[in-house]
């Protein structure tokens, strides 16, 4: 006759974690969330002690609790930090993208029962010691930073209490997740459209610091492009180092005559009037946020939705106590929409 099966060992809870490190379950609840109340050393213990039993987390538990959180007062929600870091206010305040960054993280972040607030890292007297000082004193358990004005920055602050989610590639020190739009996949349907819509000589304007910001994906998106489908030349790529000089412009489109040019320079819808090429090339916005000009098209990069996946990604973190430099970056990318402004 066979023995009876032993019965199976009970899934490890919070009663039970708590009871092995002899503390309270609110103790374990808040060491395993990274609470700033808990002290390091409890905390260690508590993480180590969870990882020896088996401990994992009940994610309906987890789902539940964040449906709990969202129904509390705004006050009383912990806090996301939007770091942002150009160095004065004004341009800052005046850069659509990052104030669609923080619109989409805010409304994303309202509905996990968080909250979103932002903090200028370049105001007057904010030394790395001061801005690490205010970060621990506020008691916030996540950062999101903003794009950088430099295409390789750093960030000379210790993360190790803090779950860390960067906006785009600048940031390049320390290596954090990070969500970004699909640059090269935007570009890549841009042109794809326009082919499609009949045009053959594709012609495209970036400056370099741009492209550097943006990982080189720009060109590298149009030059691969153009090696698939035999649209666009290497010539059909203009690295535009002087902006606001028409004259290199105008010089370039004249001897590759585009039919169509991609710009997030304002500035180009004027500069291919000055050509007076006829027809009068197209012109096409990458960057629908900033499009002032009569475009004939425009790349809308859906910022709102990066900023609502920076905060899906570092509630995640929160919940699952990551904090510090991932040993493994990831990168979250956000795909953009062609939209036609004008009859083809």
């Amino acid at each position: 006759m066979n023995s009876p099966s032993p019965a199976p060992s009970p899934a490890i809870n919070l009663r039970l974690l708590a009871a092995a490190c002899g503390v309270s379950r609110m103790t374990v609840s808040r060491a395993l969330r990274g609470h700033p109340e808990v002290s390091e050393a409890t905390r260690k213990a508590v993480l180590k002690k969870a990882r020896t039993m088996g401990y994992k987390p009940n994610g309906l538990v987890s789902v539940w609790m964040s449906h709990v959180a969202a129904s509390k007062r705004a006050a009383n929600r912990p806090v996301i930090l939007y770091c942002a870091s150009h160095s004065t206010i004004i341009p800052y305040e005046r850069t659509v993208t990052l104030r669609k960054f923080l619109s989409g993280a805010r409304k994303r972040a309202e509905e996990c029962g968080f909250d979103v607030q932002e903090i200028w890292l370049n105001q007057p007297g904010f030394s790395p010691r001061r801005i690490e000082k205010i970060l621990l004193t506020r008691n916030v358990p996540g950062l999101l930073f903003a794009p950088f004005e430099e295409p390789t920055a750093n960030f000379p602050i210790k993360l190790d209490r803090f779950s860390a989610v960067a906006f785009n590639y600048s940031l390049k020190d320390p290596a954090l997740h990070r969500v970004c739009h699909n640059h090269f996949h935007n570009v890549w349907i841009t042109m794809l459209r326009l082919t499609e819509m009949g045009f053959k000589r594709i012609g495209m304007t970036v400056h370099p610091n741009t492209d550097r910001r943006h990982n080189h994906l720009l060109s590298a998106a149009f030059c691969r492009f153009g090696q698939v489908h035999g649209t666009a030349a290497a010539s059909g790529l203009y690295i535009d180092r002087r902006p606001t000089d028409k004259e290199p412009f105008c010089k370039w489109a004249r001897r590759y005559k585009p039919d169509v040019v991609l710009s997030n320079n304002n500035r180009t819808v004027d500069f291919v009037r000055e050509t007076q090429l006829v027809p009068t090339p197209k012109f096409v916005h990458l960057d629908g946020e900033y499009c002032k000009a009569p475009a004939f098209a425009m790349l809308d990069q859906n910022s709102e939705m990066v900023g609502a996946a920076a905060v899906d990604l570092v509630v995640e973190m929160i919940k699952h106590n990551e904090v510090g430099v991932p040993v493994t970056p990831k990168t979250i990318l956000i795909d953009g929409e062609f939209r036609l402004l004008e009859p083809g």
